[in-house]
């Protein structure tokens, strides 16, 4: 009965092996991280949006991208702009997942919040100011991070640019964002 149980054991095992070797379940690949180290002991990291090839789903006005997405009506407040985006790194490699909110609520004020995910890295939700700098862009501060990004803090600068003909040719604008994010300072106090 032993020797059974361990033929069995070592049989399954090289058999195991050997599927897994020839018949691999996944083979994911990871982009190596664009950052640059700043002077003052934080990163840079930018970041581009391609469009309109890089919008995956957008809702906003009345309007669906792309056509024939079943969107529920309820889901969508009148005055709101839903995107979604493809993240890339400057090497113009996809890295993640963009998404933008838009929204007017009935007195006027607006809000605007992007979400940046990246896969084996972590997320990062920053809210941005509504009124944009002398040059068309848009600064925001990091208000959550998890995982990399967890206990840092920093901002991100939203802009877009017109007339960008990519790689391919197909794009008529850019979004570009730009993070830099500084580790915040750790307590060093003994709890005795």
């Amino acid at each position: 009965m032993f020797k059974t149980f361990s033929t069995g054991v070592i049989l399954g095992a090289v058999l195991a092996g050997t599927a897994a070797w020839f018949l691999p379940l996944h083979d994911i690949h990871r982009a190596p991280s664009q950052v640059v180290v700043l002077p003052n002991g934080g990163n840079a990291e930018n970041f581009r949006i391609r469009l309109p090839e890089d919008r995956v789903v957008g809702a906003g006005n009345g309007v669906i991208e792309p056509a024939g997405v079943r969107w529920p009506a309820s889901a969508m407040p009148a005055d709101a702009q839903l995107e979604l985006f493809k993240l890339r790194d400057v090497s113009d490699e996809v890295v993640g997942l963009a998404s933008r909110i838009s929204v007017t609520d009935s007195d006027g004020r607006q809000a605007i919040e992007w979400v940046l995910n990246l896969p084996a890295r972590g997320s990062l939700y920053v809210p941005m100011e509504i009124l944009p700098t002398e040059d068309g862009s848009r600064i925001g501060r990091l208000r959550s991070g998890s995982f990399e990004f967890a206990g840092r803090s920093g901002s991100l600068v939203e802009r877009y640019v017109t007339g960008v003909n990519d790689v391919d040719g197909g794009s008529t604008g850019r979004i570009e964002l730009s993070t830099q994010l500084v580790a915040q300072a750790v307590s060093t106090e003994d709890a005795s």
